[in-house]
C-alpha cells in the first residue's frame, strides 16, 4: 500500500485531503501542515458486539495511595482507568508523578516512562524525594514499542512523562503536534483499557493557560486533573475538571518541601492568622470550595483621605464588589466612606469571587470604622443587597455546620437557612442587625 498524505490543522487538529488556506473548524488561516501516514496492518474486519441485558456490570477494585489529599479529588483508582494529570511547568508535576509511582510500587507492578529526562536524572531526582521502592524506567516513546512492552510485561500502572512526548512512527509530524499527541493517547487509551492498566498522563499547559494539544485529549480519558499554585507559592492545589469515577467538586491541597509534595488535609489554619488579641477590620469568612470548607481570613482599613477622590484597594476580590459594599453601608447605616480611604485584602494570596464574601467584608469595614473589634471566635457569612438585605447563599448550611467542627464559637449568618438550632448561631435579615451586633461589642 502507497504512503498515504494529508493536511492538518495545528490549531484544532482538523484533516483534510488537500491544503487549505484557511481552517473550516476553527478559522485560522495559514496552520495546515503536510502529514505522511505510512500504511498500517488491517484488523480481521469482524466487529465485536453484544446486548445490554448480557454485560456484567461489575465494580473494579478502587487503589488507595494512602496520599489523602489526592485520593479525596481522585477517589480511588480504577484498573484502566486513564487521567491525565495538566500544570504549568515548574509546578511539581514530574515530582507528583514519581512520588506516585513510590507509593504504588509496594503493592503493584509500576512502570514509569520518561520522554523528557534521563534515567540518571530520575535516579538523582528519585535519591533526593527519598524514593525506596524499585520500579520500571522506560525510555522509549514510540507508542508501537510501548504497545508492545505493555503486553510483554503487563504492569498494573503506567505513569507518562509526558503526553507530548509520544509518538506514532506511522505520521511524518514531530512529537507535541496535535496529530501525534492526539493519536498516540488514543492508541494507548485503548491498550490500557484492554489490559486493565492505570494510566496517569501528564500534559503541559501553554501560555494561554490551555492543555497543550490543545483540549483534543480530554474526550479521550476517564479524568483530567489540574494542577496548580496558589499566588504566592505556597501551596500546590489539585481540582478534578473532570472525572467519570468520581465527584468533580473536590479539591486536595499540597505543600511542597524539599522531600517532595506532601498532602495538607488540615486546612482550619492554613488561611488565617492567629492573633493574640482581636485586632481592629479583621474577620473570618467560611469559603465554600467543592465539599470543603475552609476559614478565610478578611482584612479592611479605613484611613482619613488627603484626596479629592478617596482610594478604594481590593486584594483577593472583586473591586466592583467593594464599591457596592460601600454603598450600601453608607446609604442605610450613616458611615461616611466617602470620605476615606479603604483597604481591602483577603490574605495568603486567595482570589474570591463568592458573593457570600459581602456580610464578611461589610463586618470588616464597620469594624475598621468604629474601631471594635470583631470576637475571633466569630465566623462571618451572607450575600448583601442594596437594599441593605442579607440575603441567602449557597451552601449554607454547610457552612454553618463545618464552621462549628472548625471550632468557630459564633456563626452570623442570613436569615432563612434551615438550621437546627444551636447555640452560637446568629442569623441576620439587614445590615442594620450587623451594626447593632458590632457596636453593642463596645465596652
Amino acid at each position: 500500500m502507497k504512503t498515504k498524505i494529508f493536511y492538518y490543522c495545528t490549531s484544532c487538529g482538523y484533516k483534510s485531503s488537500k491544503w487549505l488556506g484557511k481552517c473550516p473548524e476553527c478559522g485560522e488561516w495559514n496552520t495546515f501542515e503536510e502529514v505522511e501516514e505510512h500504511p498500517a496492518s488491517k484488523g480481521s474486519g469482524e466487529a465485536s458486539y453484544t446486548t445490554i441485558s448480557l454485560v456484567e456490570a461489575k465494580e473494579s477494585e478502587r487503589i488507595f495511595s494512602g496520599e489523602s489529599e489526592l485520593d479525596r479529588v481522585v477517589g480511588g483508582f480504577v484498573p484502566g482507568q486513564t487521567i491525565l494529570l495538566a500544570g504549568e511547568p515548574g509546578v511539581g508535576k514530574s515530582t507528583l508523578l514519581l512520588h506516585l509511582a513510590n507509593i504504588l510500587a509496594k503493592e503493584y507492578r509500576v512502570c514509569y516512562l520518561h520522554g523528557e529526562e534521563s534515567a540518571s536524572q530520575i535516579k538523582l531526582r528519585a535519591g533526593r524525594l527519598g524514593v525506596k521502592q524499585d520500579f520500571w524506567l522506560l525510555a522509549d516513546t514510540r507508542v508501537e514499542v510501548i504497545e508492545d512492552f505493555l503486553r510483554a510485561k503487563r504492569p498494573q500502572v503506567l505513569l507518562v512523562d509526558s503526553v507530548q512526548m509520544l509518538e506514532l512512527t506511522r505520521y511524518s509530524s514531530p512529537p507535541g503536534s496535535i496529530l501525534q499527541v492526539r493519536e498516540s493517547t488514543q492508541v494507548l487509551v485503548r491498550v490500557c483499557k484492554e489490559l486493565e492498566i492505570l494510566l496517569v498522563l501528564v500534559g503541559h499547559i501553554t501560555k494561554s493557560g490551555q492543555i497543550a494539544g490543545p483540549k483534543v485529549i480530554e474526550h479521550l480519558v476517564d479524568t483530567v486533573l489540574f494542577f496548580e499554585q496558589d499566588r504566592k507559592g505556597l501551596y500546590r492545589i489539585i481540582r478534578s475538571l473532570k472525572n467519570r469515577f468520581a465527584p468533580t467538586d473536590e479539591w486536595g491541597i499540597f505543600e511542597m518541601t524539599s522531600e517532595g509534595i506532601r498532602s495538607l488535609p488540615v486546612t482550619a489554619s492554613l488561611f488565617r492568622h492567629r492573633y493574640e488579641s482581636p485586632p481592629t477590620g479583621v474577620s473570618f469568612y467560611p469559603l465554600l470550595d467543592g465539599l470543603r470548607v475552609i476559614p478565610v481570613e478578611v482584612q479592611a482599613i479605613v484611613v482619613s483621605s488627603s484626596f479629592s477622590y478617596p482610594r478604594r484597594t481590593a486584594e483577593g476580590c472583586d473591586i466592583n464588589r467593594l464599591y457596592l459594599l460601600l454603598a450600601v453601608l453608607e446609604r442605610h447605616l450613616g458611615y461616611p466612606f466617602s470620605k476615606f480611604d479603604v483597604y481591602v485584602n483577603i490574605t495568603s494570596g486567595l482570589e474570591v469571587s463568592d458573593t457570600a464574601l459581602d456580610l464578611s467584608i461589610a463586618g470588616a469595614l464597620i469594624s475598621a470604622y468604629t474601631q471594635i473589634p470583631l470576637p475571633l471566635s466569630w465566623v462571618v457569612f451572607g450575600e448583601v443587597g442594596l437594599a441593605g438585605e442579607v440575603r441567602l447563599v449557597r451552601g449554607g448550611d454547610r457552612r454553618i455546620e463545618e464552621a462549628f467542627k472548625l471550632g468557630f464559637e459564633t456563626v452570623i449568618y442570613p436569615a432563612g437557612i434551615r438550621v437546627e438550632r444551636r447555640e452560637g448561631l446568629k442569623p441576620l435579615s439587614s445590615l442594620s442587625e450587623m451594626k447593632v451586633l458590632i457596636e453593642g461589642l463596645k465596652g
